[in-house]
């Protein structure tokens, strides 16, 4: 199987996080802001030009959402722990509807393995999988992680009950699709514009989603995600208004918007660093992370950084995601300038 490029909306995913989006730990603006700040755009005048859409999608699910008892154990939890949690959900969509074949220690050694292999592309054998049976293990198994003590407290009260938090999380999904549906029901013409152009997008960049989600992917668009690029297993999640950060027009605006983007990448010290180790191979998350001396997380974060600046691109070799350096996005980026101040 190749990949698919949906034009349907994941009802999980967008349920999923339009609950996190609306809980009080999450300033959506703000966050949006900064993370368009830090690709060189003008996150304000962004969000101001293109986010009507996504405030009314968010708007209308908050004023129909139900609220569920238990349901802050996710969703005002730190980010990195959601998105974990979501994954299991999508990846096992069928639980919802069937949880009961399944135990506390198979739930538990899927989440052990989604916590010590974040980059992994496909999960491995059920046998090849961490066994914890008991507090101890758990403990010890927590210690290890790369991640805060209070995201391994959290963890803990997950994997100590993984089957019953699951089904909190199953129950607010499912109370809450009614809303997600009446939300898209609301925003449907300015909705159907959005995906018009994403359809075109997805079609003329076809090879290029190919090599970000690689082979066996059902890639959707996202609307409450709408400038990101995310991946599970089995499935990308490709953000609606993606196209707007990064369209290749070479008028000159279009070209000193690309340079200030990647410059500012630059220079920061540890995106360049990064890149000089890549020009050596291709690495991995964690490779990096050991090479400079530097967190998974904020691995991440760099590297999310210089993906939407064109400077890296990725390839999915046994199960890993590896990163590479774009030569011809340095070469053109080269060339602007010489041609600009030349």
């Amino acid at each position: 199987m190749g990949i698919v490029i949906s034009d349907e909306l994941d009802p999980l995913f967008e349920t999923g996080v339009l609950l996190y989006c609306s809980s009080k730990k999450f300033n959506a603006k703000d966050r949006i802001i900064a993370e368009l700040n830090g690709l060189g755009i003008n996150g304000e005048a962004f969000y101001q030009k293109h986010f009507s859409i996504i405030k009314r999608y968010l708007r209308y699910f908050k004023k129909n959402m139900v609220v569920i008892e238990g349901k802050e154990f996710f969703f005002n939890a730190q980010e990195d722990f959601f998105a974990l949690a979501l994954k299991i959900l999508v990846e096992n969509r069928e639980w919802i509807d069937d949880f009961g074949g399944v135990s506390d220690l198979e739930v538990r050694s899927l989440i052990a393995f989604m916590l010590e292999n974040r980059q992994s592309t496909r999960l491995p054998d059920k046998e090849k999988m961490p066994v914890l049976e008991g507090s101890s293990e758990i403990i010890d198994f927590l210690q290890k992680q790369d991640i805060t003590e209070e995201m391994k407290w959290h963890f803990m009260e997950f994997m100590s009950r993984p089957k019953y938090w699951l089904e909190v999380l199953f129950e607010c999904i499912s109370a809450n699709i009614p809303a997600y549906e009446q939300a898209v029901y609301v925003v449907r013409r300015p909705y159907a514009e959005v995906l018009k152009r994403y359809r075109d997008y997805t079609e003329a960049h076809a090879e290029d989603m190919q090599k970000r989600y690689g082979p066996d992917r059902v890639v959707h668009p996202t609307l409450i995600a709408p400038v990101q690029q995310l991946d599970t297993f089995t499935r990308g999640y490709h953000g609606m208004l993606n196209e707007f950060i990064s369209r290749k027009d070479r008028n000159p605006d279009a070209i000193k918007d690309s340079l200030v983007m990647k410059m500012k990448a630059l220079g920061d010290r540890s995106k360049l660093e990064i890149l000089c180790t890549l020009k050596e191979q291709p690495k991995y998350n964690l490779e990096l992370a050991d090479s400079l001396k530097l967190s998974t997380s904020t691995v991440s974060h760099h590297m999310s950084v210089l993906f939407n600046c064109g400077l890296v691109s990725v390839q999915k070799k046994n199960a890993k995601v590896y990163y590479c350096v774009e030569t011809e996005a340095i070469e053109e980026m080269a060339a602007d300038l010489q041609n600009l101040l030349g």
